[in-house]
């Protein structure tokens, strides 16, 4: 499975970053809305994040597992139908925990994702996802963000969990 290296902020200010991006030639890739089904599993392995995403451009089937370093293993598949991964998974014996709709805007700036989700009833989000360890801890530095305001977020069950990084 590979890594997930990925850094929530909730602390920035959007147009510093933005501009930033625009400066480094970054990428704007779009606006989204993103629907989300997450499920519990069978042997109610709390440790196991499963959903199926509905993402405007494409649908995808992932499979979270948390890792000690509390980076995360990520399989994901895209499929064709957002009702039919449901259903898979609902006849193996999943079952759904939450649905959510969030915003999600896009913005690439290498190989690294820059992201600002929007989701009623929670604070507004900013995300890092890098490729490398090495890669997320620059683009922290680049972004003047500060590692040490970063937190993990973790769906699970029928709430959000967020967990501060204490170093």
């Amino acid at each position: 499975m590979p890594k997930e290296y990925e850094y929530a902020f909730k602390n920035f200010d959007k147009n510093k970053i933005i501009s930033k991006l625009k400066k480094l030639n970054g990428i704007y890739i779009g606006t989204f809305l993103f629907k989300v089904q997450q499920f519990n599993s069978p042997s109610n392995n709390c440790n196991i994040n499963i959903r199926v995403r509905d993402e405007e451009y494409r649908i995808t089937m992932t499979i979270k597992t948390p890792c000690e370093d509390g980076f995360d293993n990520e399989e994901e598949i895209i499929i064709n139908n957002f009702n039919t991964g449901v259903n898979y998974l609902l006849n193996l014996g999943y079952t759904k925990s939450i649905y959510y709709e969030k915003n999600r805007e896009i913005w690439k700036l290498g190989d690294t994702d820059i992201v600002f989700d929007t989701e009623a009833g929670m604070p507004y989000i900013m995300e890092i996802e890098s490729p490398t360890f090495k890669e997320l801890q620059k683009m922290v530095k680049i972004f003047n963000l500060g590692e040490k305001n970063a937190f993990f977020k973790f769906i699970t069950n029928a709430k959000h969990i967020f967990l501060s990084i204490i170093k």
